[in-house]
């Protein structure tokens, strides 16, 4: 499943159902940032924002790999840093990307890892201190026990760099991969 954009507010119905898909070995691949941060509950025509999920013992990061650390409202954007590409060699193949170069652009919102993120998880890239000290956006890779591979940007959004052509080939090769 490919949540390509930010996709803050979940049903419980919806998080169920895509942490059964995850859980049973499919893949995930979160291409922005903020994502399955509040419960909604819908009321006819309406849908209610309630709590956020890590408030109801459901925190993002347990599923996604990172979870939402902040918003600036986009006043801040700057490039990811490649941090572990032997995680991933395949991620970024004949992209000519080696750790410590600059990948794309990102911001506006940013994710990182957590306690609750999966113990398996590794941090692909990340943006240091976008928003001020300690407010880093962090790309992740994860795997579990039945075979899910969970990918998440961390950083609204990569797909704003898809033309690039290195995000472009990265991207190709997620969707390879994953798919």
């Amino acid at each position: 499943i490919v949540f390509p954009g930010h996709h803050e507010y979940v049903t419980t119905h919806e998080y169920d159902v895509v942490g059964a898909y995850r859980d049973h070995g499919g893949h995930l691949m979160f291409l922005s940032a903020n994502n399955f941060f509040w419960q909604v509950v819908q009321h006819g025509n309406l849908i209610e924002r309630t709590k956020e999920w890590r408030d109801l013992g459901r925190p993002e990061a347990a599923l996604i790999g990172v979870g939402y650390r902040g918003n600036d409202r986009g006043a801040h954007r700057a490039p990811w840093t490649i941090r572990d590409t032997e995680a991933t060699p395949w991620l970024f193949a004949g992209t000519n990307l080696r750790d410590g170069m600059p990948l794309g652009s990102g911001g506006i919102e940013i994710d990182e890892t957590s306690d609750a993120s999966p113990k398996e998880v590794h941090v692909l890239a990340d943006i240091r201190n976008l928003f001020g000290a300690g407010f880093t956006a962090q790309m992740t890779y994860y795997t579990t026990p039945a075979g899910a591979e969970v990918f998440a940007a961390g950083a609204f959004t990569i797909a704003g760099s898809a033309l690039q052509p290195t995000v472009s080939t990265m991207l190709e090769n997620l969707w390879a991969h994953l798919a």
